[in-house]
């Protein structure tokens, strides 16, 4: 899942760039090179924090131009507003790296928290603090009753598969990779 940050500038053109590159296999991209990519966006929330979202390319890139008005520090739409926004689509919503540092996801109303579909264990926040990351992350999925899967946090090549979630099965929609999250076939892997 590709999760690039709302207001990265030309993330269309990123987009645009991929779907070029790419064939449609379900709601997939699928390159040449057999690499999936299912499009998402990490938008953040006025309280601190980011939220994934994921859906089919047209989904993104039209969620990301609803939010134009929301990509600078000041105008960030509250977590709940943003989930409703995010709920008017068939998108997969999560709590990115939710005990990072200047962050306030944990602290948000527990109703709200539960709307989540997933959370991500991520690498940064487990090259950091490994046992620390696993106790919280796995612990507000319990409470919630939510999966955790993993997010690499990429910002440079050598992050790239840091951490991985491995499906047992290979899906090309975004509802069989919420089935495979919900049903716990999946495992992380370091």
């Amino acid at each position: 899942c590709l999760t690039e940050h709302f207001n990265t500038l030309q993330f269309d053109e990123l987009y645009g760039y991929l779907l070029h590159q790419s064939k449609r296999e379900g709601d997939a991209l699928l390159l040449e090179n057999g690499l999936r990519i299912f499009p998402g966006m990490e938008t953040d929330i006025a309280e601190g924090g980011h939220i994934l979202s994921l859906g089919t390319v047209e989904t993104i890139l039209e969620l990301n131009q609803r939010l134009a008005a929301h990509k600078q520090p000041g105008h960030f739409l509250p977590f709940e507003k943003l989930l409703d926004l995010f709920r008017e689509y068939d998108v997969l919503v999560g709590a990115a790296h939710p005990y990072r540092e200047g962050g306030h996801i944990p602290e948000l109303p527990r109703e709200q928290l539960e709307r989540l579909d997933f959370l991500d264990l991520n690498g940064k926040d487990l090259a950091t603090n490994r046992q620390q990351a696993e106790q919280r992350t796995y612990g507000l999925g319990r409470q919630l009753g939510i999966p955790v899967v993993s997010g690499s946090d990429t910002h440079q090549a050598v992050q790239y598969g840091c951490v991985t979630t491995v499906f047992e099965r290979d899906c090309d929609a975004i509802s069989a990779l919420y089935e495979e999250m919900r049903a716990g076939r999946y495992a992380i892997d370091l």
